[in-house]
């Protein structure tokens, strides 16, 4: 087994996947979004101060954008920005508001970056091609910022959202029980489940970094991540669905082929999004490559997981 198999002991109770489920209207880019705090409590210390609005102030003065400063959601950081801002001194900011702006203040050194070079030295390492609405996920290998991953633009020239990941506990069509699934002894190997697809999750989305966002979680299911050279460089190629027989079985010019199940949260802290904070995609985020269907393939999703992506 190596290190990207992540393979996890120990199952819950299986959920209701209606729990979780919600519904999002299609989004499109241009689409009106909201500010990422609801009031400008950038320091989150709890309430609104002059300290926060001189910390805007110099960020508008920078000549730059940044996506957590502006405070009527227009693409500017401008004088309506301080002049919303000031109209808010003294309110109170919730818990969600302080907890982006702590986790602002840990990654902000990444709304400076503009290239693949710039994420390398950070500590963060390619690994998915592109998506339309989600970009490239690089992952945290050597950084010690607190998140999973990043979601950067294809070309590497920007860096769009944070992500957090954690393990989900896979279930798989079982006709000896009366509920038709169950983990089939995973992660046991070798194990009947190798060769069967996951049907759901047993365990819960994570409460991480709030309760409140549990149902933001999104889950991908026997994701297969695989480095391919078709003549043209090598580049990552994702399936979804698959077995992790599946996966194995299909070719790549590493020594092994990565599968994994999990849940997973997305954060667009450095472009706002029409679909929400903690939307799973991004509208205006590499459009035109692949999306999320194209990498299923014709393989059959349960309804489980129609729910979550």
């Amino acid at each position: 087994m190596n290190r990207f198999t992540l393979l996890v002991s120990g199952v819950s109770l299986l959920i209701s996947p209606i729990t979780f489920a919600e519904q999002h209207p299609p989004v499109q880019c241009g689409d009106t979004a909201q500010p990422l705090l609801s009031v400008a409590d950038f320091n989150a210390d709890g309430s609104v101060s002059y300290k926060d609005i001189i910390e805007l102030s110099l960020y508008k003065e920078s000549g730059k954008y940044y996506a957590m400063y502006d405070r009527n959601a227009d693409g500017l950081l401008d004088d309506y920005d301080l002049q919303v801002a000031s109209n808010e001194l003294g309110k109170s900011s919730t818990s969600i508001d302080r907890k982006l702006a702590r986790l602002y203040q840990k990654t902000k050194i990444l709304q400076t970056v503009s290239s693949p070079i710039q994420l390398q030295a950070l500590g963060f390492s390619p690994i998915t091609s592109s998506l339309s609405g989600h970009g490239v996920h690089w992952m945290n290998i050597f950084s010690d910022m607190p998140v999973t991953g990043i979601n950067v633009l294809e070309d590497g020239s920007a860096v769009k959202a944070v992500y957090f990941s954690k393990d989900a506990l896979p279930l798989f069509s079982d006709e000896t029980l009366e509920s038709g699934m169950s983990p089939l002894d995973y992660p046991s190997i070798p194990g009947v489940w190798m060769d069967k697809r996951v049907q759901a999750f047993s365990n819960l989305p994570p409460v991480e970094p709030d309760v409140s966002l549990q149902h933001k979680w999104h889950s991908h299911a026997g994701l297969c991540i695989t480095e391919q050279d078709n003549g043209s460089g090598a580049k990552f190629v994702l399936d979804q669905h698959t077995s992790f027989t599946e996966c194995q079985a299909i070719p790549n010019t590493q020594a092994y082929n990565i599968w994994v199940n999990v849940w997973m949260l997305h954060v667009w802290l450095f472009d706002l999004n029409p679909g929400g904070t903690f939307a799973g995609m991004h509208p205006c985020v590499d459009p035109d490559a692949p999306s999320e269907s194209d990498i299923n393939g014709d393989r059959e999703i349960p309804p489980f997981f129609m729910h979550h992506e």
